[in-house]
């Protein structure tokens, strides 16, 4: 995954928050407001699949880089320990300056977007509205501007 892929994606992400703050329906509102989670959901976890693949191709030969693309094809569902167990893997160091920066309200909030994602993907019926899908995205481009920063330092 490119970075010039999760620019696109997340120009995307910002349209789409921009049309839906239009609408007037609350119910049509939150029925956006749970795709809008699937799409934050998928952003965040190409965008932690993007920053260790480019990591990788900097770092490494190409035959590693290609095995750790492929591995992190498969890594789907993201929370928070997992992301931070994957980090620890590359880096010690890396994880728990993740854990501390996270630990308490962007774990929460990548964890919650995960769940409701999952809830929703499979008809569980979930109460997100516009405003919290909205402050979850921007926590989540917190938290992923937080693992590039530990990552890319």
């Amino acid at each position: 995954m490119s970075k010039r892929h999760i620019i696109s994606y997340k120009n995307h992400l910002d349209s789409l928050f921009e049309d839906v703050k239009k609408i007037s329906d609350p119910k049509m509102e939150s029925e956006w407001a749970k795709y809008l989670c699937i799409l934050v959901c998928g952003y965040l976890e190409q965008s932690i699949s993007a920053i260790f693949c480019n990591y990788a191709q900097k770092k490494s030969c190409p035959n590693i880089a290609n095995f750790i693309e492929r591995q992190l094809e498969k890594a789907r569902n993201p929370k928070m320990q997992q992301v931070i167990d994957l980090i620890t893997k590359f880096n010690d160091k890396w994880g728990k300056e993740i854990t501390e920066k996270t630990i308490d309200k962007y774990k929460d909030v990548v964890d919650g977007v995960v769940t409701n994602r999952n809830k929703i993907a499979h008809g569980i019926d979930v109460n997100i509205s516009y405003s919290q899908i909205k402050n979850y995205y921007n926590d989540i481009l917190i938290t992923i501007k937080i693992i590039d920063d530990v990552v890319n330092k």
